[in-house]
């Protein structure tokens, strides 16, 4: 009989240490929904003020109505999200997000140790019209 309580017992800490917030249960993380994956979630006129969505990726996700005051909004993703007469104040935005620039010099410190250069797109270390061209293609052709 012992065995199967521990058995249950640990079952529920697993469940809970891997359980993800996501739209159908944000309710239990709330205020703390850092990183939830809440991909086209439906928060129409929600209440998410004073909420930490540090991470949260909100693509696709319908926040129209939604009333975001005193949140937490760094490096969230709002890819095609539904923002219209969203209420924002005092929000915190970051948009520097996975950037490290642990020496001072305002350059992302991963970026530049794997080669690139501030106007080489194509990182032969000329600036010239294949950069232009690059730039055009990635423009075009996201």
């Amino acid at each position: 009989m012992n065995y199967v309580k521990s058995c249950l017992v640990i079952t529920m800490l697993l469940g809970g240490l891997y359980s993800q917030c996501n739209e159908s249960n944000w309710h239990e993380y709330y205020p703390d929904m850092q990183g939830c994956d809440l991909v086209g979630a439906y928060l129409a006129f929600a209440d998410l003020s004073w909420v930490n969505l540090t991470g949260a990726d909100l693509s696709y996700a319908d926040l129209s109505g939604t009333y975001l005051a005193y949140t937490n909004l760094s490096c969230a993703n709002f890819t095609n999200a539904n923002l219209w007469d969203a209420y924002f104040i005092e929000t915190t935005w970051d948009d520097e997000c996975g950037i490290t620039d642990s020496n001072g010099d305002g350059y992302d410190d991963v970026s530049y140790e794997a080669g690139a250069t501030s106007g080489y797109l194509n990182l032969d270390g000329i600036d010239n019209v294949l950069d232009v061209v690059m730039l055009m293609d990635n423009i075009l052709n996201p």
